[in-house]
């Protein structure tokens, strides 16, 4: 059934190797926690009843039996929030910052086979057992990330082929982001599997609206939506529609000024949209920890209160420069050194091949790119797929790229870098074009790079090791 969606063999090849590279991301995760001993874990949180207040203040764990142990090994880190969110909501602030929409969808699952399970039984509500419900909520999250996974994968390659618009180029980076250095985040209860799918068929239905306004942009709008209800940095697919519209503008587009209000109006709706579940989840912080509370927390005095902003800082300590503060925290800068300089290569050879053209946020038409062939002396299909990332078309991925790999290693933990740019297409075009340009020895180097990070990463991410 789900082959009938699909409008070519190459991309039932997408969904495959997609598949596959899950499973075997998964299959070394199952393995090696099996082998190794987990480090001390914060895992035990999700076994409390709920409304126990800060169930960190705990020292103890509290005993569970042998099915919610086998959850656990699949639900390491910020897998045991998206589980305790599903469970309870939200019940302290630092669990504000993770988002609901995988936690709904968990939540959902658990509620299906509550009610299979009621039924089966003839049980009460209160009596369904709830390590079975955890176990649950575990394999949903899992599932969801493996569906979301193969679902991004065809809509990377069918973006590629509407933007890059180069097979060898768009094939190969749907092959890189199949095995793409964070794949371990991709196999676990965690949002980037869900967050990548829903921004990137957002995009490829933004890449195929003739007008704004037309039933593919409302729709396009639902799926930045769904993002934002993954992610804060959902919100930036709001650039994407502000280009739309004022390329539009400047290359004729809208002719009458009737019309350019009215798209206007639409963009800024849209817009309003994208950023909603983000103002949502301040609007909920503030009416929860604030509204009528004798005892109130310094972020609700400021002049706009951000629960998000005061826990990332609170709890994570991040800010501008923060995380280079502490010696110990060397490794992780250079774990991420490889990612932060493809993502500043990508962006450094779009700008500086036309500085005019970047000036202008390649919103000002200019000669295609195309002309690279007779200016640079190479092959001509060594320049074609360089010439496939310089068009200006590129020009919408660059500047969120760049502004992503600002803030991943200026204001961020800079070692979720790696996991935090793999949302970028532009990534792995970038990487593609360098792959089939490149010596062997590039080749050899990058392919070690993406499976030396997998192999590592199975290895610590579920033992409860640090991890990107």
């Amino acid at each position: 059934m789900v082959m009938a969606f699909l409008r070519s063999k190459e991309e039932e090849r997408v969904i495959w190797m997609a598949l596959v590279s899950r499973l075997v991301t998964t299959g070394l995760m199952a393995i090696q926690d099996g082998l190794f001993e987990d480090l001390s874990t914060s895992a035990h949180l999700q076994y409390y009843p709920c409304n126990t207040g800060n169930v960190h203040e705990y020292d103890s764990s509290p005993t569970v039996g042998y099915m919610e142990r086998l959850v656990e090994e699949f639900v390491p880190w910020d897998g045991v929030y998206f589980m305790r969110i599903a469970q309870c909501g939200y019940e302290s602030d630092q669990i504000f910052a993770f988002f609901p929409l995988l936690p709904w969808l968990m939540r959902g699952g658990g509620w299906l086979f509550g009610m299979v399970y009621r039924a089966l039984y003839s049980v009460e509500e209160k009596e369904t057992p709830m390590h079975l419900v955890r176990m649950v909520y575990g394999l949903t999250g899992v599932g969801i990330s493996m569906v979301a996974f193969c679902g991004a994968a065809l809509s990377l390659y069918r973006l590629g082929l509407l933007v890059v618009r180069n097979k060898s180029i768009v094939w190969l980076s749907t092959v890189l982001f199949c095995w793409n250095p964070a794949s371990v985040f991709y196999s676990a209860v965690y949002t980037e599997s869900l967050f990548a799918f829903c921004t990137w068929t957002g995009l490829v239905l933004l890449e195929q609206v003739q007008r704004i306004g037309d039933g593919r942009y409302w729709t396009c709008i639902v799926f930045f939506v769904l993002a934002s209800l993954c992610r804060s940095n959902g919100t930036l697919a709001v650039w994407f529609l502000l280009h739309l519209y004022v390329s539009n503008m400047l290359r004729g587009y809208t002719p009458s000024i009737l019309a350019k209000v009215k798209h206007g109006i639409m963009t800024c709706l849209g817009c309003a949209c994208v950023c909603a579940p983000y103002i949502g989840m301040q609007v909920y912080g503030w009416m929860v920890f604030c509204r009528g509370q004798a005892q109130q927390p310094e972020w609700c005095q400021a002049r706009f209160p951000s629960i998000y902003g005061y826990i990332q800082q609170k709890y994570w300590d991040v800010g501008f420069l923060h995380f280079y503060e502490k010696l110990i925290r060397l490794p992780f800068v250079v774990q991420s050194i490889p990612v932060i300089a493809l993502s500043v290569s990508a962006c450094w050879t779009w700008t500086f091949f036309s500085i005019q053209r970047a000036c202008t946020l390649s919103l000002v038409p200019f000669d295609s790119a195309s002309w690279y062939i007779d200016r640079v002396r190479g092959t001509k299909q060594r320049l074609e797929y360089t010439s496939c990332i310089l068009e200006p078309r590129i020009g919408p991925f660059v500047y969120h790229l760049a502004l992503m790999t600002a803030v991943a290693t200026l204001v961020m933990h800079v070692n979720v870098a790696t996991r935090f740019l793999s949302s970028s297409p532009l990534l792995f075009w970038y990487l593609a074009q360098r792959m089939l340009n490149g010596s062997a020895l590039q080749q050899y180097l990058i392919w070690t790079w993406l499976f030396s990070y997998i192999a590592v990463g199975t290895l610590l991410f579920p033992n409860f090791y640090p991890w990107t």
